[in-house]
């Protein structure tokens, strides 16, 4: 076991020193537009990554609706500025958006992961307003692991019984649409892509605590208290396929969704494009496609 626990060690800290290598060459290429406002580093929490930014447009006309953000990284590794384009695209869509780092597996387990997901919505639920936002039509949106969070978190901040397995509470405001990009939604049963990492996410006797219950996402107490929910994904995306199952799970329950699956090159639609590219064709057509899909279920 210690064996396996420094192999993940290396590799998760080669995965970051890559991340943050990729990171700065893009932020040197790539302007940042000069349409969109950018607030760093506002603290929601005492941890060291309870922290987000915001982004909004320079010529705001009215409230915009919210949109709450959560980046990827498999729940082990990235951060925030990872989506700083994305985020501003979708801010340059029309919303007030919060992007919002949590702390990292194996150090913190999914239940406390949760928890700091809720504090950030209730702090957003007190200064979205100073910032533009109309709490009335707030949207989240989570790519890869981040998508399973704001899927997780959707639910259970619709569904006081999830809530209550978490013993985490809701408050101030509905969450009336969701946005998963490569959404990474199976992390138990018997998927072999996430066995060796169960542990880490969950913890040793993660069968006794009373959410387990809740984490087949296909679970109707998950999928009934989703709000129409865009998904989104690529001929290249190595979670395509559990974005097709789950978008057929929503299907058969009668779920209001949307799947957006484009075909093309494999190379061009990788996993999470449109957040790695958000100007590329392909990365630009999905930030519309959602932009409107969320815009016109919050109306």
């Amino acid at each position: 076991m210690k064996l396996i626990e420094n192999f993940m060690a290396k590799k998760l800290k080669a995965e970051q020193e890559a991340t943050d290598r990729y990171m700065a060459k893009r932020d040197a290429e790539v302007a940042f537009p000069a349409d969109v406002e950018e607030i760093k580093n506002l603290r929601y929490g005492t941890g060291p990554r309870a922290i987000m930014d915001i982004y909004r447009p320079k010529a705001m006309e009215g409230p915009l609706p919210v949109l709450v953000d959560f980046h990827g990284g498999g729940l082990l590794l990235c951060q925030k500025e990872f989506n700083r384009y994305f985020c501003a695209e979708m801010a340059r869509h029309g919303f007030v958006v919060f992007n919002v780092e949590y702390p990292l597996a194996p150090d913190h387990k999914v239940f406390e992961i949760l928890s700091e997901a809720f504090k950030a919505l209730h702090l957003i639920g007190t200064i979205a307003t100073n910032y533009g936002g109309d709490l009335r039509r707030t949207a989240l949106t989570g790519d890869s692991a981040g998508g399973w969070l704001a899927l997780y978190t959707t639910a259970a901040w619709r569904n006081p019984t999830i809530a209550d397995s978490l013993g985490l509470k809701a408050a101030g405001f509905d969450i009336s649409a969701l946005a998963l990009t490569s959404c990474m939604a199976y992390t138990t049963g018997r998927n072999p892509k996430y066995l060796m990492l169960r542990s880490s996410y969950f913890g040793k006797e993660y069968r006794r605590h009373p959410f387990m219950k809740y984490t087949d996402p296909r679970c109707k107490a998950v999928t009934e208290a989703l709000p129409p929910t865009f998904l989104l994904t690529g001929a290249g995306d190595y979670l395509r396929e559990d974005t097709l199952t789950y978008a057929q799970a929503l299907e058969e329950q009668g779920i209001v969704h949307k799947l957006a699956d484009y075909e093309g090159d494999p190379k061009k639609l990788i996993h999470v494009f449109n957040v790695i590219d958000p100007y590329s064709d392909w990365g630009a057509k999905g930030n519309r496609e959602m932009a409107e899909y969320l815009l016109n279920m919050m109306k």
